[in-house]
């Protein structure tokens, strides 16, 4: 289990506990007790502005060795690849499950017209974009880079 931060409004101290495979420390602070365990920081949970968008999205696009371009639409960074096959389609999307999974973040996935994959990143709880789905949009562009995905 990774956790991020937890709230609790308790008066205890200072204790640790095992979460999962995760050590977490608490740490009170006045009767607010914070669980931080081995996830994501709570700043890659924070949503962005537009502009720390807009700028993350140029230097991942700038660094992307594949075909099509991160977008925004609305609350999410959007990407659309293309492979060379239905099973190729369905090969990616399956190696892009570990890596979600890893990160306890998981993408909207649609594949359609055979042999694409729209890909779709957002963090629910925090009501938009985070430095988290960037993290993801560059790992799962490492992985298309090395899937080779075929031209448009």
């Amino acid at each position: 289990m990774t956790l991020s931060a937890f709230w609790l409004n308790i008066e205890t101290g200072r204790r640790k506990v095992n979460v999962g495979n995760d050590d977490a420390i608490f740490a009170k602070s006045a009767k607010n007790l914070v669980l931080f365990g081995g996830g994501q920081s709570m700043a890659k949970l924070a949503k962005i502005s537009d502009q720390q968008i807009r700028q993350r999205l140029a230097k991942l696009n700038a660094s992307s060795q594949n075909e099509g371009r991160w977008r925004r639409e609305g609350d999410a960074l959007t990407k659309e690849f293309v492979l060379d096959s239905f099973t190729g389609a369905t090969r990616f999307i399956s190696r892009i499950a570990p890596i979600a999974n890893a990160m306890d973040h998981h993408p909207d996935l649609k594949l359609y017209k055979y042999k694409r994959v729209k890909i779709s990143l957002t963090t629910h709880s925090a009501g938009g974009v985070t430095l988290n789905d960037f993290t993801l949009a560059a790992k799962i562009d490492k992985l298309a880079s090395k899937t080779q995905p075929a031209k448009k």
